[in-house]
């Protein structure tokens, strides 16, 4: 059974920051090796909440964001019912999913449905999904097909927004940054050497992620879209010590925040064991039974995560594709003009690309350690 998608939006913060005005803004500070790795990462432009981004990195002033996740978040789901022949009081359930709230509690969710007030009906189902890092989206539409299953008269709204760049944005002028592999070819490693590699980390991460929400209606009637969701495979800590790749920290106890800001941690193995997740799941899900398609070459397109280019490169090799394959190149395409959209990514894929009929594979990985892989039909 197929699940359709009714109407899909998204929206961007005002603020537009290239990948050049801020390797600009940090002149000297930065080693022409790291330089080179920076713009190996495939990102040209990412969009932020926060209005004073060169002001940050400059050390000049703190955080002033001028709009959150959940502001995101809502102007997508209204612009989605907008394009949609659909009466907000159909709509049965709200699957929130984010990384990057605008507070802990009391969640996504509730904070939409209290700026939806007089759109949303109070008395639908809510859930949150929050903490899944990339991987969110496929798992959501799942609940969702379970939902509509079951209430066929019924819709959902799948609203994805994340604010990354306040966890990753910092001061970044108050020292000279090198490479890893710079760092590596140092002596020893010491203490001072392990700040220099968690400097170059946030550094990294300063560069690679934007902010961004996208709202999919779903339905179990047929669509005007054109796109329609089946079946979806996943896989979760393939190996225990996965649950370790990706860690976010927020104050916990394993974790605490440092100087009041959460602190986000990735394992160098992240690149390798997300291709190794992406391959596993994908070969899972071309094995389901009675799928339009038994090999990837058949798929039209694979849209794929955002993690980065080297990323993104290594899944497609991975997956027996060229990365200058026009199946993938709509990856590559909202990495470049929008940098990591963590859970978002493939949202925005879905948005914005021009699909012939046929037959995509969603892959998506992240926070967990978890992958899915999933049947996207288009019409």
């Amino acid at each position: 059974m197929y699940t359709h998608l009714l109407s899909i939006a998204t929206t961007l913060p005002s603020t537009n920051i290239s990948t050049a005005s801020l390797l600009s803004e940090l002149g000297g500070k930065l080693s022409p090796s790291l330089v080179k790795t920076i713009q190996n990462m495939g990102v040209e432009n990412r969009y932020s909440v926060l209005h004073n981004v060169r002001e940050i990195i400059l050390g000049k002033e703190e955080m002033q964001a001028a709009t959150t996740a959940t502001e995101l978040g809502a102007l997508a789901v209204k612009k989605s019912l907008a394009c949609a022949d659909v009466a907000p009081d159909q709509v049965g359930l709200l699957i929130a999913v984010t990384n990057t709230q605008s507070r802990l509690l009391p969640g996504l969710a509730s904070d939409l449905m209290a700026s939806l007030h007089g759109i949303l009906k109070p008395d639908i189902s809510i859930i949150n999904m929050q903490g899944l890092g990339c991987a969110g989206l496929l798992k959501a539409v799942e609940v969702a097909q379970w939902y509509l299953f079951a209430n066929p008269n019924k819709k959902v709204l799948v609203v994805i927004s994340e604010a990354a760049t306040p966890y990753t944005i910092k001061h970044l002028c108050c020292r000279q940054y090198y490479s890893f592999r710079e760092i590596k070819a140092m002596a020893d490693p010491s203490a001072e050497q392990l700040a220099m590699l968690r400097s170059t980390e946030e550094v990294i991460q300063a560069f690679l992620f934007g902010d961004g929400a996208v709202a999919l209606l779903l339905g179990s009637q047929n669509n005007r879209s054109g796109a329609s969701f089946g079946s979806i495979c996943h896989l979760t800590n393939e190996n225990p010590d996965d649950a370790n790749l990706l860690v976010m920290s927020d104050g916990g106890t394993e974790h605490p925040a440092i100087n009041g800001v959460p602190q986000y941690w990735m394992r160098r193995e992240v690149p390798r064991r997300g291709t190794a997740y992406a391959e596993a799941t994908v070969k899972a899900l071309l094995k389901q039974p009675q799928l339009p398609i038994n090999h990837l070459s058949q798929a039209k397109v694979c849209l794929m995560h955002t993690g980065s280019r080297k990323i993104l490169d290594g899944v497609s090799k991975k997956l027996g594709l060229s990365p200058r394959s026009p199946q993938v190149a709509l990856s590559y395409d909202i990495l470049r003009k929008y940098g990591n959209l963590s859970s978002a990514s493939v949202g925005f894929m879905l948005a914005e690309g021009q699909f012939t009929s046929g037959i995509g594979i969603i892959v998506i990985f992240g926070i967990g350690f978890t992958a899915s892989a999933g049947i996207v039909l288009f019409e």
